[in-house]
C-alpha cells in the first residue's frame, strides 16, 4: 500500500514538473507565420460545415483534425490554444505513463522533455501540434483499451464509446490510421494464438475499431481534395516526383529517414544505446546477438560523434548521407553507389528486428517491440510518396519518436533488476540522463525564444 502511495505521488511529481515545464514553452512562444493566420479568415464566408466540405474537395482529408483548429484560428484564440497544448502535452505523457503501466514514469517524462519543440513550429505553433500532438494523443490513448482487453480488464459501454471517439478523431490522420491497424492486427493474432476468451462485446468493440482505423484510411485514400493537393505540393516541392516509381519512392522514403535518424535524431541515439544495453544485460546472451545490437548504435557513432575523424579518413562514407541522399534520376539510376544507403538502412533495420526476436525473454515481447517500432518506422518512410517529403521537415518524425520513447520504457523495465545490479553504472546512466535532459530544456527554451 505504501508503494502504491508513493508510485502515485511520483506519477504526480514527474506529471506537475513537465506541466510546469511546457507552460513556460508556450508562455514563450509566438504566431507569426502557419495555417494559424491563414486560416483566420476562412470562415468568413462560409459555416464550418461548408468549409469542412470544400477543403475536402480541395485540399485535406483530415477534417475531424482541421475543425477545431479552424475555429481557433478564425476567433484568434491563441491564449486558449497554450493552455489546451499545455495540457495536451501532459496528457501525452500521461498516455505513456499508462501504456507503459507506471514502470518507469521518471524515465518517460525525460525522453519527453528531450523533445525538440522547435519542430513543433515548423508550419505553425497551432497547426503543427494540432495536426500531430493532438491527434497523437488521442490516438495512444485509444490503445489504453486494447492493454485493457488484453489485462482481461473490463471496458464499460460509456468508456468504450470514448475510447471508439479517440480513435476517431486520432486515425483521421492517415498515418495514424496504419499505425493503429498494425497494433490491433498485432492484439488480435495475440488473442487467437493465446485463445483468450472474449465477450461478444468486446469482440464487437475491437471489430469497430478495425471499422474506424480502415475506414480513415479508405477516407483519406478516396479523398479528392488529396489529390488536388499532392498536384499544388509537386509543383511547389518536387517537381520531379512525377517521374518516380514506387520503387524510386520507397528507396527515397527510407534513405532520408535512415539518414536522418542516424545523424540527428536523439531518441534513436537512446533507443540503440538502450537496445545494445537490454541485450548486453541479458543472461547467456551470444556474440552474436549483442553484434546485432550494436550495429545501430556503431552507425550513430559514425554518423555524429566520430563524424569529423570518419570525414578525413573515409570521405566517401560521409557523401553517402548527403543532401541529396535517394534521389534518383536518369543519371545515376542504374549506378549500384546510388542505392547503397538505402542496402544499408535495411540491414540496420534487419538488425535491429534480430535483436528484439532473440534478445528477451519471451518470443512475444520482441515481436510486440518490432511491431511497434515498424508501425512507427512506417509513419515516416512512407513520406517518400509525398512530395513535401523535405518541405515537411522533421515533425513527420513524431510518431515514430514516440514509438521509439515506448520501446526504449519497455526495453528498461525489462532489464531494470540488471541496471540496478551495479549501483556505480546506474548512477552514471542516471546522472547522465538527467544532465541531457536539463540541457535539452534549457536548449528548447532558448530556441523558442531566438525563432523572433
Amino acid at each position: 500500500m505504501m508503494k502504491l502511495s508513493i508510485k502515485k505521488k511520483e506519477t504526480a511529481c514527474c506529471l506537475l514538473l513537465f506541466l510546469a515545464v511546457m507552460a513556460i514553452f508556450h508562455s514563450l512562444m509566438r504566431e507569426y507565420i502557419g495555417d494559424f493566420i491563414k486560416f483566420s479568415s476562412y470562415l468568413n464566408h462560409r459555416t464550418l460545415p461548408q468549409l469542412l466540405l470544400y477543403r475536402y474537395q480541395t485540399w485535406s482529408s483530415r477534417v475531424l483534425i482541421e475543425a477545431p483548429l479552424m475555429l481557433m484560428s478564425h476567433y484568434h484564440l491563441l491564449l486558449l490554444w497554450k493552455i489546451l497544448d499545455t495540457l495536451m502535452w501532459a496528457a501525452a505523457l500521461a498516455v505513456m505513463m499508462r501504456l507503459t503501466r507506471h514502470k518507469a514514469d521518471k524515465l518517460v517524462t525525460c525522453l519527453f522533455l528531450l523533445y525538440p519543440i522547435l519542430e513543433m513550429g515548423s508550419a505553425g505553433w497551432v497547426a503543427t501540434t494540432m495536426n500531430y500532438l493532438w491527434p497523437a494523443t488521442a490516438c495512444m490513448a485509444a490503445l489504453i483499451s486494447l492493454d485493457k482487453l488484453y489485462q482481461r480488464e473490463k471496458v464499460g459501454f460509456f468508456p468504450a464509446i470514448g475510447f471508439l471517439l479517440l480513435e476517431l478523431y486520432g486515425t483521421n490522420f492517415e498515418t495514424l490510421g496504419a499505425f493503429y491497424f498494425c497494433v490491433l492486427f498485432y492484439f488480435s493474432i495475440c488473442a487467437i494464438l493465446y485463445k483468450k476468451k472474449r465477450s461478444i462485446g468486446s469482440i464487437l468493440f475491437v471489430l469497430l475499431q478495425y471499422a474506424i482505423s480502415i475506414g480513415n484510411m479508405a477516407f483519406a485514400l478516396t479523398c479528392p481534395g488529396n489529390d488536388l493537393r499532392k498536384a499544388q505540393e509537386i509543383h511547389d516541392w518536387m517537381r520531379d516526383f512525377v517521374s518516380l516509381t514506387k520503387v524510386d519512392k520507397l528507396v527515397l522514403g527510407t534513405d532520408v529517414t535512415g539518414s536522418a535518424l542516424l545523424s540527428s535524431n536523439l531518441f534513436f541515439a537512446a533507443f540503440s544505446l538502450m537496445l545494445f544495453l537490454a541485450i548486453l544485460l541479458r543472461k547467456n546472451h551470444t556474440k552474436a546477438h549483442l553484434a546485432l545490437s550494436a550495429i545501430p548504435g556503431i552507425f550513430v557513432l559514425a554518423r555524429t560523434i566520430l563524424n569529423p575523424v570518419i570525414a578525413i579518413y573515409f570521405p566517401a562514407f560521409g557523401k553517402m548521407f548527403g543532401s541529396s541522399v535517394g534521389r534518383i534520376d536518369g543519371i545515376d539510376y542504374y549506378n549500384p553507389s546510388s542505392y547503397l544507403p538505402f542496402i544499408l538502412f535495411i540491414l540496420i533495420a534487419v538488425s535491429i528486428f534480430l535483436a528484439f526476436m532473440n534478445g528477451f525473454e519471451t518470443l512475444h515481447q520482441g515481436i510486440f517491440l518490432c511491431v511497434v517500432f515498424l508501425a512507427g518506422l512506417l509513419t515516416r518512410v512512407v513520406m517518400g510518396f509525398s512530395p513535401t517529403l523535405y518541405g515537411s521537415g522533421n515533425r513527420t518524425f513524431f510518431f515514430l519518436d514516440l514509438a521509439m520513447v515506448f520501446c526504449i520504457t519497455k526495453m528498461y523495465c525489462w532489464r531494470r533488476e540488471e541496471i540496478r545490479a551495479s549501483q556505480r553504472s546506474a548512477a552514471i546512466l542516471k546522472g547522465s540522463l538527467y544532465a541531457v535532459t536539463a540541457l535539452a530544456v534549457v536548449a528548447n527554451m532558448a530556441s523558442i525564444c531566438v525563432q523572433y
